[in-house]
This record gives structure tokens, C-alpha cells and sequence, in this order.
């Protein structure tokens, strides 16, 4: 499997869900590999299968979510998209006493940036890729926000720490701001500095990047 590298921030727009196929590489949590042909996953409450062909024309086949790891898609275009299936756990309360919440379902999230120290997921109720191979997400209301969610990844976590979502205007933007560096200085509190630089505003959401950056910085 080729690693997925570089920063993907994605242009959220709603897309209605069209049946198409890519080049797939499925795999299985049993270890077995399958390359083929495969639909977008989607994580709205009607689809609960992924669906894929061995070959272009192929009968189709579906496998439950929960039997899959990830999937690399790769387009026309040279693209490469990869998601995975994980639970994604959420930061509340105070700055000065926050807990963390699990929700009990599973989602697929979609690799934007990863590290061997770090990895950067976004997660959307559904997936399109456009002619030109460009990626986009719908918004997603039931994970806790109504847009699609930025979270993080570190080698031995197995569920996914929301720390932002991806676009919120208006009177809810003040708020996005605070609840990310909440979450974001609690994620981060194992580098004291970083922590401390979120919390004095240093870092905003939109700095996602430039923070993933120097967090991979001071574990080096």
C-alpha cells in the first residue's frame, strides 16, 4: 500500500450519492487482501455495506464495514484516497477539566496527512470524487457537529480524537474556536509547550496543518 503523505483540506460541499466504481484495494481485518473495484463508503444510516467487484463489469459483492480495515482508492487522474473504519471519541466539558466521550458507532474517515508520529483524518456523511479526481465531503450532523469533523490519530490509539470541524459560520464560529483549542491542548498535553501555544491562541483551526507540522517537530 502506497502511504498517503500530504496535506489534503478539502472544499466541503453537499453532493448527492452517485453509484460509481473506482479502482479499490480492500483490506480485511482477517488480513486477507482483495484488489478490485469498489463504491465510496458513506456513513449515512442507509448504507451499511461496501459494495465491490472483482472486476469492472463484475458481479457485485458486499462486505460489512466491521470486516474492513481500509480501503486505497486510486482514479483515473493518479489520485489516492484512503479511508478507514474507527470509532471517533469527542472532548468536552472545561478547559480545566475536560472528559472524552466515544461514540459507539463506527465511521469512515478519510486520510488528509500522515506521519509516522501522527495522522490527520476527515470524516463526512458521504464522498464524491469529481471529474478531475478532486475529492469532496457533505456535512455530517451526527457526530457531534453539523459539518464534517477534523480529527487525530497517534501510533497506539485506536479510536480517532475530534479535535475541530472542518466550516462553521457565524455565531458559532467564536465557539468552534474555543472548543478547538480545548481539544487540542488536552490531545497535545504529552508536549507542554504545544499545549500551552494553543491555549494562547497561537494556533487556530484553520492553522491545522501548520500545528500537525510542528507537533511532528517537537517529537522528533
Amino acid at each position: 500500500m502506497k502511504k498517503i503523505i500530504t496535506l489534503l483540506f478539502l472544499f466541503v460541499v453537499v453532493v448527492a450519492k452517485a453509484e460509481k466504481y473506482y479502482k479499490a484495494e480492500i483490506q480485511f481485518r482477517n488480513g486477507e487482501l482483495k484488489n478490485g473495484y469498489a463504491e465510496l463508503p458513506s456513513n449515512s444510516i442507509l448504507e451499511g455495506a461496501i459494495k465491490f467487484r472483482e472486476s469492472e463489469k463484475g458481479k457485485i459483492i458486499r462486505y460489512d464495514s466491521d470486516e474492513i480495515e481500509y480501503i486505497a482508492y486510486s482514479t483515473d487522474s493518479g489520485r489516492e484516497y484512503l479511508f478507514e473504519y474507527r470509532n471517533i471519541k469527542t472532548i468536552y466539558g472545561s478547559k480545566n477539566n475536560p472528559r472524552e466521550h466515544t461514540f459507539k458507532v463506527k465511521y469512515w474517515s478519510l486520510l488528509t496527512f500522515a506521519d509516522p508520529v501522527i495522522k490527520c483524518y476527515q470524516t463526512g456523511e458521504n464522498y464524491h470524487i469529481d471529474n478531475e479526481g478532486e475529492i469532496t465531503l457533505t456535512l455530517k450532523s451526527n457526530i457531534g457537529m453539523a459539518s464534517t469533523s477534523i480529527s487525530f490519530l497517534r501510533p497506539g490509539e485506536e479510536v480517532l480524537t475530534m479535535i475541530t470541524s472542518s466550516e462553521t459560520e457565524g455565531a458559532n464560529a467564536l465557539g468552534r474556536e474555543s472548543k478547538f483549542r480545548k481539544s487540542a491542548a488536552h490531545y497535545f498535553k504529552d508536549v507542554t509547550e504545544l499545549a500551552k501555544r494553543i491555549i494562547d491562541k497561537e494556533f487556530k483551526t484553520d492553522d491545522i496543518p501548520e500545528l500537525l507540522k510542528t507537533y511532528v517537530l517537537y517529537k522528533k
